[in-house]
């Protein structure tokens, strides 16, 4: 299998999930207010793939962990036991994105390995 043109697609589809993350929250109008503790913006999402015996095995996602409780509407004197019951709505920006992307990127996967199988059983 060739292990470079697998991690590369793992790398650009990452690429691509953390512009398509950002875009969620731009999209919901998600911000913060600013302040001295609070001075990153939500759309500084960093990601990462891991190599396994060079093979891409993990892709992480790290952002603040404010996101999470924006996501789940909660946060402010809101506790997750309270949510529906304040005029905080989950904006849900990671979830639907993250489920998209994993599914584009299995069938991706198949597609490459299927490649592979069949280019190793042909006659050449």
């Amino acid at each position: 299998m060739d292990f470079d043109r697998v991690n590369d697609i793992v790398r650009t589809k990452t690429a691509e999930l953390k512009r398509r993350l950002q875009g969620s929250i731009k999209s919901l109008g998600m911000h913060h207010v600013d302040s001295r503790s609070n001075y990153e913006p939500l759309t500084n999402i960093r990601t990462n793939v891991s190599l396994q015996r060079g093979l891409a095995n993990r892709i992480r996602i790290r952002f603040k962990k404010t996101g999470v409780f924006v996501h789940k509407g909660v946060g402010r004197g809101t506790k997750a036991a309270q949510v529906g019951e304040t005029n905080r709505k989950p904006k849900e920006w990671f979830n639907p994105v993250v489920d998209q992307f994993a599914d584009e990127l299995a069938e991706q996967m198949a597609d490459e390995l299927v490649d592979v199988v069949f280019n190793s059983i042909k006659i050449n």
